[in-house]
């Protein structure tokens, strides 16, 4: 697996695990005040210390958890937001078509509320999936519309992190 688009602050495996116990203390206080939305998302970030951890099998198990919830509540919001994450994991478990299944609908809800900003992160996520999957044609598509909506939204860092990945891709091909 390549790196994480979300690695602004990287975090080492020993501050992970103390994530861990930190995030249970949260996710006890939720629970005792009946905040499934506060779980939710929560979860993610659980889910991310996790997949820093190199344990893609938990972080997928609690976002199924945390998803299965947010479909019950209805709640588009959340659903998208535990299918990026889920998306993540799925990508580290390689369980490409999963990931890129769980991102159709978060995609395609970011085009509908015209949301520029996470429509990038939704494309730049699936154009990971599609390059570790060895589908480099589908990668170079979904990262340059990302690249797009980026420079549209004067992003340039985004941008010169992207434009490297669709450089290093024309080279390996």
């Amino acid at each position: 697996m390549g790196p994480d688009p979300f690695r602004r602050f990287p975090v080492r495996p020993r501050p992970a695990r103390g994530a861990l116990d930190r995030y249970a203390e949260a996710r006890a206080i939720y629970r005792s005040r009946d905040d499934t939305a506060g779980e939710i998302w929560l979860a993610a970030h659980i889910a991310d210390a996790y997949r820093q951890l190199g344990r893609h099998a938990d972080a997928a198990r609690v976002l199924e958890d945390a998803m299965a919830a947010s479909e019950r509540r209805g709640d588009r919001d959340e659903i998208v937001w535990c299918a990026w994450h889920l998306a993540l994991a799925y990508d580290g478990l390689g369980r490409f078509a999963d990931a890129e299944a769980v991102l159709r609908p978060a995609v395609a809800f970011h085009r509908e509320i015209e949301n520029e900003s996470g429509l990038a992160t939704m494309l730049r996520i699936l154009g990971d999936v599609h390059r570790h999957a060895g589908r480099p044609s589908d990668a170079r598509r979904a990262y340059s519309e990302a690249l797009d909506l980026l420079v549209k939204i004067n992003a340039p860092t985004k941008a010169t992190e992207l434009r490297q990945i669709l450089s290093d891709l024309s080279e390996a091909n």
